[in-house]
């Protein structure tokens, strides 16, 4: 039995494949090109999600594989944005391993006011809403516990999830164009 796995039905119809940074590519362009094939001037955000693995279907352990799994995602994710015009990668990732400490209790879920901030950065870099106006980001979900997840460690820096780190983290051309000003919202 598949580590993780809770007794649901289909595991004998299924087989795991572990996706190469090629095929994870190109699936990324079919996805752009499916997008523009409706809209061709829509605006396209790839990012990679901070939610950590607790469970693998190989046999490395589940920090490593964790790791290889975001960094296949982040190079393809990388590769196709710079193969198309309009098409952006958003860090919230990057974000979660920089500030450290990001994790609830369970070690999976991402701390709300770390989301908030990333919801505040992805608006203003993305959105016309000033990153100063209050986001609401919905409450948690309420599911019952993983049996398979168990505290994890955390990563512990010398920096905190402030806005003035969030704004280090912006794209040069999106930051404010005045030293000390107040912060400007992406047009």
């Amino acid at each position: 039995m598949s580590p993780g796995y809770a007794l649901g039905g289909g595991q004998d119809e299924l087989e795991f494949h572990l996706s190469t940074v090629g095929e994870n590519f190109e699936n990324l362009k079919a996805t752009v090109r499916l997008i523009r094939s409706v809209r061709p001037d829509a605006p396209i955000v790839f990012t990679v999600s901070p939610v950590p693995l607790t469970a693998t279907f190989t046999q490395q352990d589940v920090f490593v594989a964790n790791m290889e799994s975001k960094s296949t995602l982040r190079v393809a994710a990388a590769e196709v944005c710079r193969s198309f015009e309009g098409v952006h990668y958003f860090p919230s990732y990057e974000v979660c391993t920089a500030i450290g400490d990001v994790y609830e209790a369970d070690g999976r879920h991402i701390k709300r006011h770390v989301v908030q901030s990333i919801v505040k950065l992805f608006l203003a870099q993305f959105t016309s809403q000033a990153p100063d106006q209050e986001q609401r980001v919905p409450e948690p979900i309420a599911v019952e516990p993983d049996p398979f997840a168990g505290p994890r460690p955390s990563l512990t820096f010398a920096v905190t999830a402030t806005d003035e780190l969030l704004d280090k983290m912006r794209p040069s051309a999106l930051r404010s164009k005045t030293a000390g000003a107040a912060k400007t919202s992406a047009a």
